[in-house]
Formats: C-alpha cells, structure tokens, sequence
C-alpha cells in the first residue's frame, strides 16, 4: 500500500507539535510491512537547509512557524497542487490513500480525489483551530474537511465533539498518539529504586487542558 501524507509541518524546522507528531506518524508507517510513504509538506523560504527534508514534494513557504489563519496555506495549496500533478503525470506510482493533516492538507487532497479518481482522503485532526470561534474561516476550513473525508481522526474525545458538531453523520473516531518507544522501554526497565517525575509542559489554552493535569496529580 502506498500513502500520501500531507502536513504543512514536517521535518524541516518543525515549530510546533503538529510537526513532532507528523514525523512519528510517519516513521511509525513506514515500519508497517508492504506500506510505502510519501510525504508532501511545508518549509522555511530561502533555507538551504531545509532541502534536506526527506518529504517527496516540499514547498518553501514565506511565511513560517504559523498553522492558522495567517500561515502561508494558498501558497502551500497551489505549489502543492502544481508540483504533485505534475508527478503524476510524469508517471510517479499513485497512493492508495491520502492523509491529510489539518484544514491546510484538504484543498489538496481535495484536488487529489478529483484529479485521481475517487481517492480515499482521511482528514488527520492534530488541532481544532476553530475552538472558540465556530463562525469564523477557519470553521469553515474544518467543515469542508470534515464533509469530505472518508473518515476523521482526532486527538481526543472533547476534539471529536467539537468535530461532529461540523457533520452529525461524519465517521469521527479518536485515535491516542502513542506511547514513545524510549518512554515505554524506560517504563519497563525501570529499577524499583528509582523515582519518576511527571512533567506537563503546554500553553495556557483551553485545548491543552493544563488543569487536567494538576487534577490528576
């Protein structure tokens, strides 16, 4: 099976969680058997570096270490658009499915699914950007990609709610990022002796839910 994964974050200077979490996503993928990724994400403009990105099709974005509203995502849609198209045509094999990260990744898997004939798109929900402001673009941003993927993702039960709210009759289920691999072998491996401390470091936001954390400790 072949899938594209689209994630305006990725491994080129990643600023925010999203782009942690895309990269296990996609290394936790790419040790499935028989699963081939490519990948199609943002970076940095004017930044050699960031051409070392290991992404299939990467798009030097001008505006950075953004994700809402004023991020560079037409940049991102129409380079995207533009170079994946050309791929295709050039005779690069086709994905099977498309995962899309965020409201920025659905125009084009949008495009995808006409351009490709009927492609499944599963809509990746890492933030509900429109929390707190359901009338604005970027509810907006998140109904169309509700509405047209096969099925959505989230991060968490109160993120699904807020999701469903979009489209009652939308396949939205909750998938838990996993426990890290160096944090599982050390939970294992751990001397009786030992002490552990847990640690919460997030923003002060209502979707991080800090006081969640104090109440369970």
């Amino acid at each position: 099976m072949r899938l594209l994964v689209i994630t305006l974050e990725y491994d080129a200077f990643p600023f925010s969680g999203n782009g942690v979490y895309a990269q296990s996503l996609v290394r936790g993928l790419e040790q499935q058997p028989d699963v081939i990724v490519d990948v199609v994400c943002g970076s940095p403009e004017h930044d050699e570096e960031a051409c070392n990105s290991k992404a299939l099709v990467k798009i030097q974005l001008p505006r950075w270490c953004s994700l809402d509203g004023a991020c560079s995502h037409r940049e991102f849609r129409d380079q995207a658009i533009k170079r994946l198209d050309a791929l295709y045509e050039g005779g690069h094999p086709q994905p099977d499915l498309v995962l899309c990260v965020d409201w920025h990744a659905q125009p084009i898997g949008a495009h995808l699914r006409w351009r490709l004939g009927g492609l499944a798109m599963v809509y990746l929900n890492f933030r509900v950007f429109s929390r707190g402001r359901p009338d604005g673009f970027l509810a907006c941003q998140e109904f169309r990609s509700v509405d047209q993927a096969w099925l959505t993702l989230a991060l968490s039960e109160s993120d699904a709610a807020l999701l469903r709210a979009f489209k009652e009759d939308a396949d939205v289920r909750v998938l838990l990022p996993p426990l890290r691999r160096d944090l599982e072998v050390r939970a294992r491996d751990r001397a009786p002796e030992e002490r552990d401390f847990l640690t919460c470091v997030v923003r002060l936001s209502e979707e991080k839910e800090p006081a969640r954390f104090v109440r369970l400790v």
